[in-house]
């Protein structure tokens, strides 16, 4: 299913295909071994919903912050990269 969302924003129409046919591939196995209930995929994808919306949401406050703390590390107490 994320593939889904993230193939929304090419415009190849053959990756597009090749992600509706895998992701109905992949849910209708699931089900039909019998590996999860169908509250298990409804979960799922409200969970993935939901990261996608946090990830697309705050991506420059998470790219920013991490940003920084990894330049952190590399500094000494004078402010010079070791």
């Amino acid at each position: 299913m994320a593939m889904l969302i993230i193939l929304t924003r090419t415009k190849n129409l053959g990756l597009k295909a090749l992600a509706v046919f895998t992701t109905i591939s992949v849910q209708f196995t699931i089900l039909y071994l019998g590996i999860h209930w169908i509250t298990d995929l409804i979960g799922g994808i409200m969970l993935e919903f939901t990261s996608y919306y946090v990830a697309t949401r705050y991506r420059e406050l998470i790219v920013t912050r991490s940003e920084k703390l990894i330049a952190g590390r590399y500094q000494n107490e004078e402010g010079k990269r070791s």
